[in-house]
């Protein structure tokens, strides 16, 4: 065996045997290891909860679902932070992200679980060393021009959610720009297409995320603004013992915990939208004959860069060989793989023309000098690359006098040496290089797109490493053209159009989950499992009776567990339609009106009855009566708000709980649901529709006095002919 193999065998040998009898050992849940001072404990012992408002439409980092559970980053996050601290969370859903403010402004909640730090929040909030970093962009109809940065139309109007510390920023940076302030996303989006505003200002992940769900085909990124927002986990500080804890239990997770936690949420940064797929009859009769006569283009790729893009095998592979293979059917064209060993030699190769195209880079004016491009395919975050010790890169202009390694041939190294003048650069020939002087201590920082720096150091096992903060730069992924073959630039460009938001991202999810490797020894692994299996049976002889004693109690507690669980949803669930129940209801209701009383806040319920419910039971039987009652709730529940709650009042009556909503609002929402009954077909029995009577809470009222006011207004409403609103 090789001595650097041998080497290599010792350091994997090692960390097998160092972590095998520490897993064995400590393999049952333990309470939380972050060391509490005796203050700090005496608060956390006469906290009862902690109560926790969030951004409520801001996905993937937070939002109330359609079953009014908490979901996105941060609530895996705060999750973490509840069971370092062995205390629940209590959920207080608001309208918007400004009613969020309010609600910490009179202390009405204990933490925000994502916010940015700004002067005027410090008045009334404590802040966390940031845990998640993530640059603004520009959102655009797609009949728009893409955009450089906000310089490029500062005469236009752009919307942005209220509240959002961008505003503040705009306003220093950008005053010229007109903003029109929004309540939440949808009211973005619905500003461009009302043309009131040019552009949307969000999070990239957020429109990345919400274009795919929502299947926004009309709305596009076009371009960043220039902002980037590190938030924290921001506490009253009217508590400051609770700020302590939090940070505490915030830096007791691990690296592996909150890459899992981001990879899990932030998948496609965004991808273009683009139109629909272009068939022949789309060409020009030019661009047909190049097909008919020019079918095959060779092509250069960068041969170690996985996930994106590797030869293996002498193969093309990863996410940017599944790209090209898709243009590669659609268009009729044979894609001939040139080799090549490093990135510098593919355009090397691509310079001398022994090459037509590349098949994935940025643009750069280096570059703008030997090809032409196609338009973007796909998007994502540049970030830097650090120890462990290395503090969080909240802005990067921290990153002056830092010494920085970079890799030759890579468009990072052009925008950083043109944009970072008072640093240390060290060029290398590629990433692990790069990747490995910085775990020496010999660089400070390199830098690397989001998706393959957390591969490599997976998958080399550099676990002294982070990823310390964003970059200002995007990663606009295209193809390259040679300059003397602009039929050839247009044809690819008509096809790379073809591709949607759906196939990209279903190609780097996969591409995100898959390992790979150039080649297996699998002499050394058998010789490290040898060895490992050895130290594994020789520890497992000492922890069998405790492992046996802890898994029949785990089991035990599981099971105990899962059955409370599935009692206290039995409890409050009605079984017919899996609505809460009338006990649950009641729970709510009582909830809501001490939460309206407390907040001065306006509170709204109305209660539905189906139209001639009887008549359907006696044609068609109680059966298709119980199916019936299950399409309606199906249709109720898709029509609310994420806010709202709903449930089965009982027989055929359903009641709707509006926190937050007037009288006014709560009418428009029903007959919003009215409508959707009504147009709504369920099988053997056809349309129904419901009557609904409205209230809303009133100075003094009791909970009876407000059913009281809306069984009343749905007997009128019934009195007045049914299919109707009062």
């Amino acid at each position: 065996m090789k001595r650097p193999a041998l080497l290599q065998l010792f350091k994997q040998l090692h960390f097998i045997v160092s972590v095998i009898p520490f897993f064995l050992i400590f393999s049952v849940p333990s309470a939380s290891s972050v060391q509490f001072s005796d203050e700090e404990l005496t608060y956390l012992n006469s906290k009862q909860s902690l109560n926790v408002c969030i951004d409520p439409h801001w996905m993937p980092y937070e939002s109330i679902d359609s079953k009014g559970q908490y979901v996105g980053m941060s609530s895996d996050y705060m999750e973490k932070i509840a069971q370092a601290l062995g205390l629940p969370i209590s959920l207080h859903p608001t309208p918007s992200w400004k009613d969020t403010l309010a609600r910490a402004r009179d202390r009405s909640c204990d933490l925000i679980s994502m916010a940015r730090e700004t002067e005027e929040r410090k008045a009334y909030l404590n802040f966390s060393t940031p845990y998640a970093s993530y640059p603004y962009v520009i959102a655009t109809t797609s009949d728009k021009p893409n955009q450089k940065n906000l310089n490029d139309h500062l005469d236009k109007t752009y919307a942005v959610v209220q509240g959002y510390a961008i505003i503040n920023y705009l306003k220093d940076k950008h005053p010229d720009i007109k903003l029109l302030e929004v309540d939440n996303f949808d009211a973005g989006i619905k500003a461009l297409r009302d043309e009131k505003a040019f552009g949307y200002l969000d999070s990239a992940a957020t429109i990345g995320y919400y274009i795919s769900q929502k299947d926004l085909s009309d709305i596009k990124t076009s371009g960043f603004t220039g902002y980037s927002s590190a938030v924290s986990v921001a506490s009253r500080n009217d508590e400051p013992m609770l700020a302590s804890v939090i940070q505490k239990a915030l830096l007791s997770l691990t690296e592996n915990e909150k890459q899992a936690i981001e990879h899990k949420w932030i998948n496609v940064i965004y991808a273009p939208q683009q139109e629909k797929k272009v068939g022949l009859a789309a060409l020009t009769d030019e661009e047909k004959d190049f097909l008919n006569t020019q079918p095959t283009v060779t092509m250069c790729v960068d041969p170690d860069w996985m996930p994106y893009e590797a030869i293996i095998d002498g193969k093309h592979s990863g996410i940017g060989a599944e790209i090209i293979a898709l243009i590669a059917e659609r268009s009729g064209l044979t894609i001939q793989l040139v080799q090549s060993q490093t990135w510098s030699e593919s355009l090397s190769l691509f310079k001398n023309k022994q090459c037509d195209v590349l098949s994935m880079l940025n643009q750069t004016a280096k570059r703008d000098a030997f090809m032409n491009y196609t338009r973007p395919y796909y998007s994502g975050h540049v970030v830097f690359v650090a120890n462990n010790d290395h503090p969080f890169i909240a802005d990067p202009s921290e990153v002056q006098d830092k010494r920085v390694v970079l890799t030759k041939g890579y468009s990072i190294s052009e925008f950083i040496k043109r944009d970072f003048k008072d640093i240390e650069i060290i060029e290398v020939e590629n990433y692990n290089t790069a990747f490995d002087m910085v775990a020496s201590g010999e660089a400070d920082l390199t830098a690397d797109y989001l998706i393959s720096s957390g591969e490599r150091i997976q998958k080399r096992g550099l676990f002294s490493l982070k990823i310390a903060g964003n970059t200002p730069y995007k990663n606009d992924l295209r193809m390259g053209v040679q300059k003397d073959r602009p039929l050839l630039r247009s044809i690819l460009d008509k096809y790379v159009a073809t591709l949607n938001a759906h196939e990209v991202h279903s190609i780097v999810n996969k591409w995100r989950t898959v390992r790979y490797q150039k080649e297996t020894n699998y002499t050394l692994i058998w010789q490290i499992i040898g060895i490992a299996l050895f130290t594994f049976l020789i520890t497992l002889y000492w922890n069998r009776r405790l492992a046996m004693a802890n898994r029949d109690t785990q089991q035990a507690l599981q099971a105990l567990d899962e059955s409370k669980k599935e009692i206290e949803k039995l409890a409050i669930t009605d079984k017919l339609t899996g609505l809460y129940n009338r006990a649950k209801l009641d729970d709510a209701l009582d909830q809501e009106i001490q939460r309206a009383e407390r907040y001065n806040h306006p509170l709204s319920v109305f209660i539905l009855d189906a139209d001639h419910f009887k008549e359907v039971n006696d044609q068609y039987g109680h059966q298709i009566g119980d199916l019936v009652l299950k399409e309606l709730a199906g249709v109720l529940a898709q029509s609310i708000r994420s806010t709202d709650t709903i449930g089965r009042w009982g027989g055929e009556e359903f009641l709707v709980i509006c926190p937050v909503t007037k009288q006014e609002d709560a009418h428009s929402l029903a007959e919003k649901i009215r409508a959707a009954v009504s147009n709504h077909l369920i099988p053997k029995v056809g349309s129904r529709t419901v009557s609904i009577g409205v209230s809303s809470l009133q100075h003094e009222d009791t909970a009876a006095d407000l059913l009281k006011r809306a069984d009343n207004a749905l007997y009128e409403a019934k009195g007045s002919g049914r299919n109707n609103v009062v």
